[in-house]
């Protein structure tokens, strides 16, 4: 799919004009005042949608380019969630590990002041 993008050099319909399939990877999911990967595939899908139709009367118009371009936009799209999705699990493990971190330490803590002086004083002496 992305083979014949670059071979027959697609462009989409952007706010700012048309751009390229490497262009699209560096696209927000969204926002950035219009320009972004949301809008180049509800401008696409209203392209599919306006195509001609089949009749009996007309030649069929093929609408593969348009659905090559939507099903192109709408992978990286997924890649961009995955991605993202990745990362805020990544935090919140990070969060939670500091969290669990902080804990084990209280307790560590709370065991070390549970010691009487005799064996506090034994474990100084051991660290010498």
């Amino acid at each position: 799919m992305y083979k014949k993008a670059l071979q027959e050099g697609y462009v989409y319909p952007s706010t700012r004009g048309n751009i390229t399939t490497q262009d699209l990877f560096t696209m927000h999911l969204d926002g950035n005042s219009g320009f972004n990967l949301n809008s180049v595939y509800v401008t696409l899908e209203e392209m599919l949608e306006k195509a001609p139709k089949k009749s009996l009367l007309s030649q069929s118009v093929d609408t593969t380019y348009i659905q090559n371009r939507i099903d192109i936009v709408k992978d990286i799209a997924a890649d961009k969630i995955a991605e993202k999705n990745s990362k805020l699990k990544a935090k919140e493990n990070k969060a939670k590990r500091e969290h669990i971190l902080q804990i084990l330490a209280s307790k560590q803590d709370d065991a070390l002041k549970s010691k009487t002086e005799e064996e506090l004083l034994k474990e100084l002496e051991a660290l010498d």
